[in-house]
């Protein structure tokens, strides 16, 4: 797939190294290049990219909490942000980028290689979905009684906000999506967690039932099929 034609894009890092490997995987978008988050956050909330590439060891804050704050803000919420590291990191470290509610993430040097067609395919996949990060509307969605905004990433209940993570609100979405079918677990794995190193169907159970206990009063229902999987109700 390959991306829009004008998009875009910024790179939130220090680094010089991460800066350039941005720009040779999109060279097209040309970049903007923030070396902190106070001065990207500034931008963004006036003129939001497509994407952010963002650097999880930032000077003045952590990775993990630019992008909730990112997420968390309606201006720039539906923007596509890639994580980045340099050097090794743990299973454990990559899962906790992603539940921030990073769309991507890559450690380098060792994702390198894949960094260009990857970023291209999230670009074109949010093409064919139609809309960018700063046009489109907050719509909320009735999921059971849980109001859901999509783009802000937020479920309320009776107005009270939910506390879920990244990967709570994309099962109950995922789950949502495909109500009244039976989800196995390694389905699950597959389309939420997308594969991601580390994870083992005990852990899926554990997010499930932490899930539910944050659903109670909502109408929402994630009940156990014996030896087959999930199955959604609202």
């Amino acid at each position: 797939m390959t991306p829009p034609k004008k998009i875009k894009t910024a790179v939130v890092s220090p680094r010089p190294d991460i800066a350039a490997l941005a720009g040779q995987s999109l060279p097209a978008s040309n970049p903007r290049v923030y070396t902190g988050a106070a001065a990207f956050i500034s931008a963004a909330v006036s003129n939001p990219p497509d994407l952010a590439v963002v650097d999880m060891d930032l000077p003045d804050i952590s990775g993990r909490d630019l992008v909730l704050v990112l997420r968390r803000n309606a201006k720039t919420s539906g923007m596509l942000i890639a994580a980045v590291s340099w050097g090794a990191k743990s299973p454990a470290e990559v899962s906790a980028g992603l539940d921030t509610g990073a769309d991507e993430y890559f450690i380098l040097p060792r994702d390198s290689a894949m960094m260009g067609p990857r970023l291209a395919n999230l670009l074109a996949a949010r093409a064919l979905r139609g809309g960018d990060a700063g046009d489109r509307p907050e719509k909320p969605a009735k999921i059971g009684r849980l109001e859901v905004n999509i783009v802000s990433r937020t479920a309320a209940l009776k107005g009270r906000e939910l506390s879920l993570t990244a990967l709570e609100f994309d099962m109950l979405l995922y789950f949502s999506r495909n109500s009244g079918r039976v989800v196995s677990r390694g389905t699950l794995v597959q389309q939420v967690w997308k594969n991601e190193l580390g994870v083992n169907l005990r852990s899926v159970d554990k997010r499930i039932e932490i899930l539910r206990k944050k659903l109670t009063g909502s109408g929402v229902n994630i009940n156990t099929v014996f030896g087959l999987g999930y199955i959604f109700k609202a």
